[in-house]
C-alpha cells in the first residue's frame, strides 16, 4: 500500500463518494481534508467521525 497524502479529486471510487457524500461540501466542493483521509477509506469511516465533535457540521457523518 502506497503511503500518500494526495487529496483525491472527482470521480471517486463508488465506496468513497457514498462516504463523502455525509461529509459537509460547498457547491459540491469536498473539503481538501477529507479529500486527503479519503485515500484511507477505512479511517474516512472510523476514524474521522470520531474526531468530531457532536455540534460539527459533519456528525452526520457518524456511522
Amino acid at each position: 500500500m502506497a503511503n500518500s497524502l494526495t487529496p483525491l479529486n472527482a470521480p471517486y471510487p463508488p465506496d468513497v463518494a457514498e462516504i463523502l457524500a455525509t461529509y459537509p461540501n460547498t457547491d459540491g466542493y469536498i473539503l481538501t481534508l477529507f479529500r486527503t483521509f479519503a485515500n484511507s477509506v477505512r479511517f474516512l469511516k472510523k476514524g474521522v467521525p470520531n474526531q468530531l465533535d457532536r455540534e460539527s457540521p459533519c456528525a452526520s457523518a457518524r456511522s
